[in-house]
């Protein structure tokens, strides 16, 4: 019965998650100036947490479908943002932030599993 809650509530965190990425992604930028790199470093993190969440939603035993599914969906964003946003533009290096925080949060996951096993 636990982990169907758990099972449930990572799915859920997940969608929600997911629509936070697709708003973040299609919004309007900060007029803000940042210092240069600084999406990137966000752009990493953000779909480090997606990896994290779909590895709870799908399992450990998904791993790479959860990295493609990560990854496919942030070059998806970035094709939106030439797309649906007049406002945004579309970067491979933001694609790439994407999937490299995606990557190494899989490797992460990995790497406690193994600690926490032991």
């Amino acid at each position: 019965m636990l982990a169907a809650i758990a099972r449930v509530t990572a799915w859920t965190l997940l969608i929600a998650y997911t629509g936070l990425l697709v708003w973040l992604s299609l919004r309007a930028p900060s007029a803000e100036p940042q210092p240069a790199g600084l999406d990137k470093l966000y752009h990493f993190l953000a779909y480090g947490g997606l990896m994290a969440l779909m590895v709870a939603a799908l399992g450990m035993g998904r791993m790479w479908r959860a990295f493609l599914l990560a990854s496919i969906f942030g070059f998806t964003m970035e094709l939106a943002q030439a797309t649906l946003s007049a406002v945004r533009e579309p970067s491979l290096l933001d694609g790439l932030a994407n999937m490299t925080g995606a990557g190494l949060a899989g490797v992460l996951i990995i790497l406690i599993g193994r600690v926490w096993a032991a």
